[in-house]
């Protein structure tokens, strides 16, 4: 029981420090910000991925170019704006951390909601998918001359 009291109260500290206003976090003040930046990217993600599966219109690499900088960029505005974070004391992890994984989440979200709102689209698929798989097309290999193998070679 006092593990958990122990993780609670740790949670409420880390979760006041991201959210302080201003509060010029670095590498020794707050190590845990690359780990909120990294689930702030997966939140995005989540919510990204639900949007746009859910849009009529969602078809296109815009869309995939405009979540990569979604998940990339919010974070590290609020960084620099409302925290006011020191970067440079963190290297790239603050940069980097999360941004694959997140956009791979935002668009695993994407594909299974605008899925499952065009059944239609998912039925031709499997048609077209399936005669694929059981069309018996025999392809036969190309006989012609095959060079001879001369009877004083090492062959």
């Amino acid at each position: 029981m006092s593990d958990d009291l122990r993780t609670s109260d740790k949670v409420k500290e880390i979760m006041k420090k991201f959210l302080s206003p201003n509060s010029k976090p670095n590498m020794d003040t707050f190590p845990e910000l690359v780990d909120c930046i990294v689930w702030l990217r997966f939140a995005l993600a989540v919510f990204f991925g639900l949007w746009i599966g859910n849009e009529s219109q969602n078809r296109g690499g815009a869309n995939i170019m405009f979540g990569l900088n979604f998940i990339a960029f919010l974070p590290i505005l609020y960084c620099q704006t409302f925290l006011g974070a020191d970067q440079d004391s963190y290297g790239s992890k603050l940069y980097f951390s999360g941004i694959v994984q997140g956009l791979a989440l935002a668009l695993l979200i994407w594909i299974y909601f605008y899925t499952e709102s065009h059944p239609e689209d998912e039925a031709v698929f499997a048609s077209a998918f399936s005669k694929l798989l059981t069309d018996e097309v025999v392809i036969s290999p190309v006989v012609g001359e095959e060079p001879q193998i001369p009877q004083e070679s090492e062959f």
